[in-house]
């Protein structure tokens, strides 16, 4: 790898950017939200108001909802999404899975296997970082 100025050049140099190793994980998290207008009845002691579902999951999906169409495959939304995620009643979660291909140690994704024509390449149509 180039670190020093007089060795950077201007272009990638593509035959050796791309690797055979085994670098990537896809990584798929679904989850089920309850967005019912039903009260949520498992509150514990004297509750003089309780929320509904909806309005539990409001500020997830008024986030989700907001983010335009360029902004999909860019870091900072990955981030933002994951970070809502944390702030999720977990009493609006219904159902949920993940989802990690490929899924041992010695196996993985490498950036040939992504810019193939196997089914991946939509991933690298866009900037990864």
């Amino acid at each position: 790898m180039a670190t020093e100025p007089e060795e950077l050049g201007q272009e990638v140099d593509k035959l050796h950017r791309y690797s055979d190793q085994k670098e990537y994980l896809i990584v798929t998290l679904m989850m089920l939200i309850d967005n019912r207008e039903e009260t949520v009845e498992d509150d514990v002691g004297d509750v003089k108001f309780r929320p509904t579902f909806a309005q539990l999951a409001q500020p997830f999906v008024s986030m989700v909802n907001n983010i335009d169409e360029d902004e999909y495959w860019k870091s900072s939304t990955f981030e933002q999404l994951l970070n809502s995620i944390r702030s999720l009643d977990p009493r609006v979660i219904e159902r949920d899975g993940i989802y990690v291909y490929p899924g041992t140690a010695q196996d993985g994704m490498s950036s040939l296997d992504l810019i193939g024509d196997e089914g991946w390449k939509y991933l690298t149509d866009h900037s990864l970082r």
